[in-house]
């Protein structure tokens, strides 16, 4: 999480949505899913708002995968 502080410090938007993406991945794989819930969430919110259409296909990728 000290990553996640980093890159919103450093105004690394992008990379912030997708490091919530592969956490909330993560704790989703791990059967922890309430907390992975909003991380996931303010992750798309942030790559569909940039238009970041790869990198949303990797995040559903990543989510079907730990399903």
């Amino acid at each position: 999480r000290h990553s996640l502080d980093l890159c919103t410090q450093w105004g690394a938007l992008a990379y912030r949505a997708r490091a919530l993406g592969e956490l909330g991945g993560f704790l989703t794989h791990q059967g922890r899913s309430d907390e992975a819930a909003p991380l996931l969430a303010e992750a798309r919110e942030v790559l569909t708002s940039i238009g970041a259409r790869a990198w949303l296909d990797d995040l559903d990728h990543a989510l079907v995968g730990s399903r």
